[in-house]
Order: structure tokens, then C-alpha cells, then sequence
């Protein structure tokens, strides 16, 4: 006979089973409907520890290995308290559980005597559910993707928060027949470092989905402590956008990545257009660029790379001078009136920092790089090589210190200030992952937590007081907890497959998303070209971030600059501050895009429907319904959204659904 310790939250009712040695998740059920959403039992959490003499791990699960498993019924919900492991002494974890309405907010504690080892991650309660033909789940990476989870598929990830993998601290699964789900979200302000990952292995039944935490002081034992913020189990009727609108009320409720000071320039905010241009070897890619802006018809600011005489990738951060060339295209540019944004990186310094010489990284850099436990610097190699063929290795500096906080501060305030620039990109910032840097001379706790989005936080508020009101800061992906200090982010690798526009449903009252990554996709009948335009306009994005040549050479670059010039007379349903409403269902008959060149995207693979739309409503309060064909070919389309019964320029609503014909490469909208 099992052992079942049973509590509930409205309708979302959960068993945990006491094993003999810990407990697992046994049971999730849907009260209201009569449904179990999870039937086979799982592990709750895992913790990780290591120790600190001879550097071996333990794995500990709440299933397995503790002698001691309580758990206790509160007025607020339930307590779970797990102690005495046999493999890991001197640990305690401790799980309380406040229940209301449909939610769960669990909080996590661990405690710890054992001097012998550090705890280095612990997870937030796994949530599991059953897998099926109609349940998906979403994960954040980038703008958010939706996976099926049929029983033969085999699925896994695990990406670090914050980065281009995740963007945003929830996840959620859903039935997208029944239109049941239930949110996974960590509520956590500042917010702390975290592991983001799911499992389903092919022919199982279940699925996974977690938050692991690396811990802080793990230079040491009896490092005890809680998680950073809360776990948020919470049942949902609806799909992905109803699970983004959760997340959504609570960051403008709590999240101090919200809370923000600057209002950025009109030609910023209204910019409809991105150009990316590498600077070659004379002042004539101005030029090129004053020549396409002509032709593309609206203004379209500059993303400038290669301004500097050092490779890219490499001697960083040693920028300057500016090469004559690129002052020479800046005069050119300032003259015609259009704004340049140059490429700097916001968090690498070359370990040989002046050609293969080793200039100023050690006596200078190395004591404020981010460093492991043993004191080796943690680095990065990417494709760029030094002049004897070995790879550029680039150390990771640590954002909590003045060294290296000056020195972002001196580079973009000289950039501004100095050369004439109108903004600078800080490259990787909302990118690329924390590291757990343990260096003691740092002012931060050794390992985890929150001190690295702080860190930056702090870091880009020194590069503001260097800066004047009206200059911009931009940086590369779209990771959250940088929104308050970021005028805009890179969206550039929105270019995956089962995208969906979680992230400006989000965020796009507080920041503006520009760019796809147009380079990436290889494929003769520029499909990708296609789909990624089109997207980006739905989505609410700037769009571009091409090149001039490619623009020029582009057999659908009547389309494209359709695209961008109905974006410009339809701004004030785009700018920074509107709202990205649930975008409409569209069947078509034409069939879906798909490009499997796509050198960003898994397997090359992008995809998406031939007729896409969405509906956006600005600052005034009036509505956008906007439908744009990507394919070659016109197609009739049926659409369903939440609109009143009317017309809406030539389509006519009627119980939430039309009809329409979409003429090949074409764009329909209504204002309302």
C-alpha cells in the first residue's frame, strides 16, 4: 500500500509519495475536469555536491537515500522536509508549498553542517506531466518555441538563464485539444543565475521539465541557503499566450528588470529599419548604404562592424583608433542623415591581446576575469585565429568589478562622445550565460546567484553616467533581466523552427526587438529570406539587420521592402510601448514554407505557414489586424481570432472566423 500525502491548490491537486527512503511527485490532477495530468511517479528535485579535497560529485534525489521524510499540512499549503542522506550527511532540504487559486508557489531551502562538501546546484520542484498526440510544452528559448510531445519522440534540452536559450524564467505545458496546461515559472526579481532543461526519452509516456539554481559560497561547506525567488506551479485554460500573459503580470507586477529611468530617442524607437554592413576597404560602403536607404523609401539606422583595425573576435577590448575609413563613411553618413550604431564586445578580453603578444591581459585584465574555484580563468574560443593559426581564446571579465565597469565606460563614452556615434552595441550581454566566478578579490559571493544581472545592471549604469540622455545602448539576444538598462536587443536568432512570439507578447510595451539573422539561411529560392521578413513584421520587430547587397540582390526585395514601408506608416502599432495581442489562427490553403538551410536552426530546418498574421494595439487604444503572404503563389485563408463581428477593411468578421484571398507576396490590413 503506497503512502500518499495529497494537497491542493483550487482545482490543481498533487500527490507525493513517501517511498521508505524520500518521496516523489506521484500524481497531477485536474480536479474540475476529472483528468490526471501526470500518472507515473518522478523525482521532485535533484542537488549536486562536491568536495572540496579531492573534487568528486554527488548526486542526491528526493527520491532515494534519506532517512527522514516528513511532510506536514499548513494553513497556507504543505511543508515537505527531507533529512539524514546516507550518501551526503548533514543536509537537510526543505520544500513549503503556499497553495491558492489553481497555484502552487513552492520555496526551497537548503541547509547544510557537512564541511566536507559545497552544494553547488539544487532544483526547484520538477514538474512532470503525461505526454501525448495533444499535449505541448514551451520552452523560452529565444522569442519561446512550442514542441509536440507524441510518445515516440524523444526530446531534451538544457540551457543556461540568462542567454540566448533562455530568454524568460518560465516554462508550461499544455492540451492544445482540451486547452488545459499548467505554468512553470520562477518568480524571481533580481534575478539569479539558472539551469532551464526538459527530458522525454522515445517510448516513454512522461516528461520533465526543471529549474536548477547553482548555488553561492561554493568555496566552502555548510554553504546553506535558499533558492532565489519562488516556483510557480499555476493551472491554465489556454495555450502558449495565455502562459507568456501569466509571466507577463507578474514581471510588471514585481520584476525590478522593469523598473526604468531612460526614455530612448524617437529615431530609435520609430526606427522601422536596420542596415548590418562590415566595413571592407574604403569609405564606399556609405555610399551603398545612402543608395539602398534611397531605395528601400523609409530611414533605416546602421549596425557597423569592423570600424576598428583589430579582426574581429580578436585583440579585445583594444578598439581604437577608429580606422580612417570608417571616419571617412561616418561624415558621408551624418551628412545624409542617417544614425550609426557600432560593434563592440560587452564582456571578453583576448588573453593575447595585441597579435599574438600577450599586451595587457595579465598584468592588467587577468585579476579581474571570472575565474573558477581553483583560480583558472574561465574562456571562450570561437572561429577567429591568431596570425600562427591558433584559435583567439577570450577570457570572460567578471561585471561586478571597477576595472572592468571603467573600461566599458571609457570605450562606449569615447565612441559617443569623442567619434560621433549615435549608439553603441554591447555585444553578448543578453546572450551569452553567467559563469559562477569565485575569484575572492571580487565584491560578490563565490559562485551563483543573483550578483551577475545586478552586476551588469550596475556596469551599464556607470556606462550611462559616461553617455549623454539621448545616446542608445543595445546589446545581442534577448534575455530579460537587461531590459531596464537596454534600449533595444538583437533579435537575430529568431530563426528556428515551432517559433512562437511569446517574447514580445511579454515585452514589447518595454523594449524594442530588431533584426533576424538573414545571412544564416543559404537557400536558392530564398525561402528563409521569406519567412524571416514576414515574421519579424508580425512579431513587432525592426525589421532587417541586412546587408545593402543583399537587399539590392534579393529577387523578393519588392516584397521585403513592402514589408518595411507598411512597418513605417503603421509605426505607432510597432513602437516600443505597444502590445502584441494573441495572434490570430490561419488555415490556408497554400503550403507551409520551409527552408533546411538555415545554418541557425536545428537541422537547418525553419518552417512556418505561407499566411501569417497578428493583432497589435498601440498607445491610443486603437487595434491592428495585419495579414501578410509569404509564398510565390496567392491562396484563399481562413482566419480566426478574438475580433467582434464586423469588417475589417475587406474582411469580414463573423463569430470569431473569415475569409479572404491573399495575392502572392502581399500584405492586408485594418485599422480599428
Amino acid at each position: 500500500m503506497k503512502e500518499l500525502f495529497r494537497f491542493s491548490a483550487g482545482y490543481l491537486a498533487v500527490a507525493i509519495e513517501k517511498t521508505g527512503d524520500g518521496i516523489r511527485l506521484y500524481s497531477i490532477r485536474d480536479k474540475e475536469n476529472k483528468k490526471n495530468l501526470l500518472t507515473q511517479a518522478c523525482p521532485l528535485f535533484r542537488l549536486y555536491a562536491e568536495n572540496l579535497e579531492d573534487g568528486t560529485w554527488v548526486t542526491l534525489s528526493s527520491h532515494t537515500g534519506w532517512k527522514q521524510a516528513d511532510t506536514f499540512k499548513t494553513e497556507e499549503g504543505a511543508v515537505i522536509v527531507l533529512s539524514g542522506n546516507r550518501e551526503l550527511p548533514g543536509i537537510t532540504v526543505t520544500l513549503t508549498a503556499v497553495c491558492t487559486h489553481n497555484c502552487i508557489e513552492w520555496k526551497t531551502t537548503v541547509s547544510s553542517v557537512n564541511e566536507k562538501y559545497t552544494v553547488t546546484v539544487c532544483d526547484h520542484p520538477m514538474l512532470s506531466f503525461d505526454t501525448g498526440e495533444n499535449v505541448c510544452m514551451f520552452f523560452p528559448y529565444g522569442c519561446g518555441e512550442v514542441y509536440t510531445t507524441e510518445k515516440n519522440k524523444e526530446l531534451h534540452n538544457l540551457q543556461r538563464y540568462p542567454s540566448y536559450g533562455v530568454s524568460m524564467q518560465y516554462m508550461a505545458f499544455y492540451n492544445k485539444r482540451t486547452k488545459r496546461g499548467i505554468y512553470y515559472g520562477i518568480h524571481d526579481t533580481a534575478p539569479a543565475y539558472k539551469e532551464f532543461s526538459f527530458s522525454k526519452k522515445a517510448g516513454e509516456k512522461f516528461m520533465s521539465m526543471v529549474v536548477g539554481q547553482p548555488l553561492t559560497h561554493i568555496d566552502r561547506g555548510c554553504n546553506s541557503q535558499s533558492l532565489c525567488g519562488k516556483c510557480v506551479w499555476k493551472m491554465f485554460d489556454g495555450d502558449w499566450y495565455d502562459a507568456a500573459v501569466i509571466y507577463r503580470e507578474w514581471a510588471e507586477k514585481e520584476a525590478e528588470f522593469l523598473k526604468r529611468d531612460r526614455k530612448e530617442p524617437e529615431w530609435f524607437t520609430k526606427a522601422p529599419h536596420w542596415w548590418l554592413v562590415h566595413i571592407n576597404e574604403d569609405a564606399s560602403f556609405a555610399d551603398d548604404i545612402i543608395e539602398a536607404t534611397k531605395m528601400l523609401g523609409t530611414d533605416s539606422p546602421i549596425h557597423l562592424y569592423l570600424w576598428h583595425n583589430a579582426p574581429f573576435d580578436n585583440d579585445y577590448p583594444h578598439y581604437f583608433p577608429v580606422r580612417d575609413v570608417a571616419k571617412e563613411g561616418l561624415k558621408k553618413l551624418k551628412d545624409a542623415g542617417i544614425k550609426v550604431m557600432p560593434y563592440i564586445n560587452g564582456r571578453l578580453w583576448d588573453t593575447r591581446d595585441k597579435k599574438a603578444e600577450d599586451f595587457e591581459f595579465t598584468s592588467v585584465a587577468k585579476k579581474w576575469a571570472t575565474k573558477d574555484r581553483k583560480g583558472v580563468c574561465f574562456t571562450e574560443t570561437y572561429s577567429s585565429k591568431e596570425e600562427d593559426g591558433s584559435k583567439v581564446c577570450l577570457s570572460i571579465m567578471c561585471p561586478s568589478t571597477a576595472l572592468w565597469q571603467e573600461k566599458m565606460a571609457y570605450t562606449v563614452g569615447r565612441l559617443i562622445n569623442d567619434e560621433g556615434f549615435d549608439a553603441v552595441y554591447m555585444d553578448q550581454i543578453a546572450a551569452a550565460q553567467p559563469y559562477s566566478c569565485c575569484d575572492p578579490a571580487h565584491p560578490h559571493a563565490p559562485g551563483g546567484g543573483d550578483w551577475w544581472c545586478r552586476s551588469y545592471r550596475g556596469l551599464l549604469d556607470r556606462v550611462y553616467r559616461a553617455i549623454p540622455e539621448d545616446a542608445v545602448l543595445t546589446t545581442e539576444c534577448t534575455a530579460d533581466p537587461f531590459i531596464s538598462h537596454m534600449g533595444g536587443y538583437l533579435s537575430w536568432l529568431w530563426v528556428r523552427n515551432n517559433q512562437v512570439p511569446a517574447f514580445p507578447v511579454i515585452y514589447s510595451k518595454y523594449i524594442s526587438m530588431f533584426g533576424r539573422c538573414y545571412g544564416a539561411d543559404s537557400d536558392p529560392d530564398w525561402t528563409g529570406f521569406r519567412i524571416f521578413i514576414a515574421q519579424s513584421l508580425v512579431y513587432g520587430e525592426q525589421l532587417g539587420w541586412i546587408s545593402p547587397r543583399k537587399y539590392k540582390e534579393s529577387p523578393y526585395r519588392d516584397f521585403y521592402t513592402e514589408c518595411v514601408r507598411t512597418r513605417a506608416k503603421l509605426g505607432k502599432y510597432f513602437w516600443c510601448g505597444t502590445e502584441t495581442l494573441r495572434p490570430p489562427v490561419i488555415e490556408t490553403s497554400l503550403p507551409r514554407l520551409r527552408t533546411e538551410k538555415c545554418s541557425q536552426a536545428i537541422n537547418g530546418i525553419s518552417e512556418e505557414n505561407a499566411v501569417i498574421g497578428c493583432i497589435r494595439k498601440a498607445e491610443d487604444g486603437k487595434k491592428l489586424l495585419l495579414l501578410v503572404n509569404a509564398a510565390k503563389e496567392g491562396g484563399n485563408a481562413v482566419i480566426y481570432a478574438d475580433l467582434p463581428d464586423g469588417v475589417y477593411g475587406d474582411i469580414i468578421f463573423k463569430d470569431g472566423k473569415a475569409e479572404t484571398y491573399m495575392d502572392a507576396l502581399s500584405l492586408k490590413y485594418a485599422e480599428f
